[in-house]
């Protein structure tokens, strides 16, 4: 597993991070525990805090119950694979996440597309550029592991088509393009010529930076998953990037960009590594209770690849009516914890299990209002 993982500004590989999980853990919630040495340095929570000041946000405390947002923060091309003739490619950010209860593959999302991307270059999602760095959302956790996948693929998919996904994103608002929902938004020759096997073999082509991850939160003998940032990167880099640390540089426009920096000398990482820097964190985002519908509707069409009359479905109504299974899905829920609290005798801490479940569900449900049914 190539993730290194930020406690501060202190980068920890897994089995660190698994062995002293009980430390962290009491440190995190103000316990006893002062600070806590990693290989590449100490932990220290006074001082990790004296470091950000009062304006910048910290991240939020993730967990059953509670909200999830995972977003990628900046991508790294490093040396790029090369086309024929040493064109430079399109480079196409790839992410998918899905729950331990769920046997079928997540819904593909593209984050991102970097036209012409050039070597050791950060691939950001600037103003003026589509696609969205949202990879997960949910105001409510209420499943125990989260699986997670990060890509960067090199396109073998054609200048038009990648044109024309470009052109997507004006439909995804904040969200990210889902790739099983490609072919229905898609319009006229290039819809024709991208459905069925072509397209899933587009989705399919080889990464040149593949990385899974997995988030616990109820699992015996495992770190519980907190809040932070993550480096996603190749195994064989892990070990020169843990030197760098993510940082924010001034751009060239002005604006405050998240880099990797070198944690002594400060200097802005132009290896040959690739590598995406990502967040996870607990704060509410209204703005985002969306993304589950449409990465609902996205896996039903998925089925629907090759059909002849795909472009006869209206994805918004498909959207619409995925959002109100998810609701009747989780009413239902909540009226079968109901009918049976009344008959099962619990105990004080099956009774918070019992209401944190409750209110999860409760959370998940866009349309309040159904909950009067």
């Amino acid at each position: 597993m190539a993730i290194t993982y930020y406690v501060g500004s202190i980068p920890a590989y897994y089995e660190e991070l698994r062995q002293k999980a009980s430390q962290l853990s009491d440190i995190i919630h103000n316990k006893s525990v002062a600070k806590i040495e990693f290989r590449k340095g100490v932990f220290d929570l006074n001082g990790a805090q004296s470091k950000h000041p009062q304006s910048v946000n910290s991240f939020s405390d993730i967990g059953l119950g509670k909200p999830l947002s995972i977003e990628i923060m900046s991508s790294y091309s490093g040396d790029v694979p090369k086309k024929f003739l040493g064109r430079r490619p399109d480079v196409m950010t790839f992410s998918g996440v899905k729950s331990y209860l769920e046997h079928a593959a997540s819904a593909r999302m593209i984050n991102h597309i970097q036209e012409r991307a050039e070597d050791y270059s950060y691939m950001d999602i600037g103003a003026f550029e589509k696609g969205s760095p949202i990879v997960f959302y949910t105001p409510a956790l209420h499943f125990g592991s989260l699986l997670c996948s990060f890509e960067l693929v090199a396109d073998t998919f054609g200048k038009s088509f990648s044109k024309a996904l470009t052109k997507l994103f004006a439909h995804a608002g904040s969200l990210p393009i889902f790739a099983p929902a490609a072919p229905f938004l898609l319009a006229g020759s290039i819809a024709s010529r991208y459905t069925g096997k072509t397209l899933h073999n587009i989705f399919e082509s080889k990464a040149f930076l593949s990385e899974d991850i997995t988030l616990r939160f109820d699992t015996p003998e495992f770190p519980v998953a907190v809040a932070r940032q993550w480096l996603v990167c190749n195994q064989k880099d892990q070990d020169p990037l843990m030197e760098y640390a993510p940082g924010f540089i001034a751009g060239p426009d002005g604006r405050q960009v998240l880099k990797l920096v070198h944690r002594k000398t400060g200097k802005v990482y132009k290896g040959k590594a690739h590598f995406m820097i990502v967040n996870i964190d607990g704060r509410d985002r209204p703005e985002l209770e969306a993304f589950k519908s449409k990465a609902a509707s996205a896996k039903v069409l998925e089925q629907f690849y090759g059909n002849n009359k795909s472009s006869e479905l209206n994805l918004s109504i498909l959207e619409e009516a995925l959002s109100l299974y998810n609701d009747f899905y989780y009413l239902d829920k909540i009226k079968n914890i109901q009918h049976s609290t009344g008959t099962l005798d619990k105990g004080k801490d099956q009774e918070t299990e019992v209401e944190l479940l409750m209110e999860s569900y409760k959370n998940n449900i866009q349309r309040k209002e159904i909950l009067n049914l």
